[in-house]
């Protein structure tokens, strides 16, 4: 009994682990949705001025 209640333990850490690992990379990755879609409204003078617009730069 001890030994299956450990088991459930170190598995329950382990998608503990994984669904904030999936947390964390769905709002960086949201983030940068963000940001692409506030850089591609801004008008190109802004576009050129904003550094976190600097790496689609060379796509305009």
């Amino acid at each position: 009994m001890e030994k299956t209640e450990k088991i459930l333990t170190i598995l329950g850490a382990i998608c503990l682990a994984i669904v904030v690992i999936f947390i964390i990379i769905f709002a960086i990755a949201f983030k940068e949705m963000l940001n692409d879609y506030r850089c591609n409204q801004l008008p190109l003078n802004e576009f050129f001025q904003d550094k976190q617009c600097e790496r689609y730069w060379k796509e305009k």
